[in-house]
This record gives structure tokens, sequence and C-alpha cells, in this order.
């Protein structure tokens, strides 16, 4: 079963307001608005795109240091990065200490 992320959304779908369409029909002499309007669109995905670099960057920095430190914690562990047991060891989770009592609680 794959993640949700995958799957196409909302955002997906062409409507008249994504696709640039108009109920009007064009008039003569606007080729001047819509080369402008055209170009401050390109100029918007443009800075769109940029930020996007960026921001792919700065996850991509961020997935290297995880990596590394789950390689050292590993190595400290003497643990395979693929290893299922990664997880906090079994047992009582506060060494040294009584461990916890439950209760139930009635409302």
């Amino acid at each position: 079963m794959g993640d949700v992320d995958g799957y196409r959304g909302l955002g997906h779908l062409r409507t008249a307001v994504t696709a640039h369409l108009s109920s009007k029909p064009t008039q003569k002499g606007i080729d001047h608005l819509e080369l402008f309007l055209l170009g401050r669109e390109k100029q918007r995905l443009g800075k769109e795109l940029a930020r996007l670099e960026l921001r792919q960057s700065r996850i991509h920095q961020r997935l290297a240091e995880i990596h590394r430190a789950v390689e050292k914690r590993s190595q400290a562990l003497q643990l395979t990065p693929d290893s299922p047991t990664l997880g906090p060891p079994p047992g009582n989770p506060r060494p040294g200490q009584a461990p916890w009592r439950k209760m139930s609680v009635g409302y």
C-alpha cells in the first residue's frame, strides 16, 4: 500500500483559473497586456522555482545530517543502520529505579 503523499490532490486539478481561461472573447489590441501578464507570471514562477531549489537543498542537508547522526549512534551501540532494534532496549526504561506503577483513574 502506498503512502498518502504519492496521490494527486486538489492542486493537480486544472480549473478555469489555473488554465487562465476567460469567458470573454479576446479583444483586439490586448496583446501588450497579455505579454505583460505572461511576463509577470514567468517572474513569479522563476521566484517560486528558486525558493523550491533552496528548500530542497536544505532538506538534503538535513537528511545528510540525520544519516550521519544515525551512523554515529549505531556505531556507538554497535548496530547496523538496517538493524530493526534501533529503539530503546527492552526492560526497565529507568535503570536503577523502580518500574512505574500503573493505576486506573475513574472520571
